[in-house]
């Protein structure tokens, strides 16, 4: 084959020590480039699926059923990897995801997810008999808050000692619930202090009022959208203020409307 078949020999000598170089390594390294440069922009996107490719949604907050169909829509895969109670998200919801929204993947990825168990239940410790330090550190162990503190009277317990809770032992509560507490303030001549009533479900105060010889004389109802209905709003007596046992108190209570 003649230099005039090969325009890119012609500007080197035939009897030069470059010429058969050129002629038979050049071919096959331009050869190479070419085979290079198509498998790259040709080849390789077929065999990765290149162009396929997609954006993982954010199923952050979304019903596992939800979730679950945004991502087979877009060609992914929904994998549960466990579940964490949560104070703010319902039962059965998207908390995290893995990858995260925005990510790019590829179809057949599979999306680890975390799923709300809801608002985590607790016991109420049995508190009766301990002490107004000892109540704290057993509600706080527990997962509780410490609510108000009360007075009744006991004959059977040590003053100051812890006579009965409310919500009482053993009822099953949502964490961080405030734990009311009444404490045996003695024999005090039939005299009891008022509990504070206020904050209280109807039917706890009544109870409440019950085991102090208070006697709840009138209910009254109040509109209120912002707490749940029989919510205690308004009591006649203060609370803290020291009265015979076997005293009338009035109550305010909520309604929805």
């Amino acid at each position: 084959m003649t230099s005039q078949e090969k325009p890119f020999l012609r500007f080197i000598p035939r009897h030069s020590l470059l010429y058969p170089l050129a002629k038979f390594f050049l071919i096959p390294i331009v050869a190479l480039v070419i085979l290079f440069l198509l498998t790259d922009d040709f080849i390789m996107p077929m065999i990765t699926r290149h162009g396929q490719e997609f954006e993982i949604p954010s199923i952050v907050g979304k019903s596992l059923t939800e979730a679950t169909e945004m991502l087979e829509n877009v060609g992914a895969v929904i994998e549960i990897a466990g579940e964490e109670p949560s104070p703010d998200l319902p039962e059965g919801t998207v908390m995290t995801q893995t990858p995260l929204a925005g990510s790019t993947a590829k179809k057949g990825r599979r999306v680890r997810v975390i799923i709300s168990a809801g608002r985590e239940m607790v016991e109420v410790p049995t508190l009766i008999g301990f002490s107004q330090r000892q109540c704290k550190l057993k509600l706080r162990e527990a997962g509780l808050k410490v609510g108000t503190f009360n007075w009744a009277s006991n004959d059977s317990l040590p003053v100051n000692v812890l006579v009965f809770s409310v919500p009482s032992a053993g009822s099953l509560v949502l964490k961080e619930t405030a734990v009311n507490l009444f404490f045996n303030r003695g024999s005090q001549d039939n005299m009891v202090f008022v509990p504070q009533l206020v904050g209280m479900q109807l039917d706890e105060a009544e109870q409440v009022a019950d085991s102090l010889g208070l006697l709840i004389s009138k209910v009254d109802y109040a509109t209120n959208a912002f707490l749940l209905p029989n919510t205690v709003l308004w009591q006649s007596l203060r609370a803290g203020s020291k009265i015979e046992a076997g005293s009338y108190i009035e109550l305010r209570v909520s309604v929805t409307e």
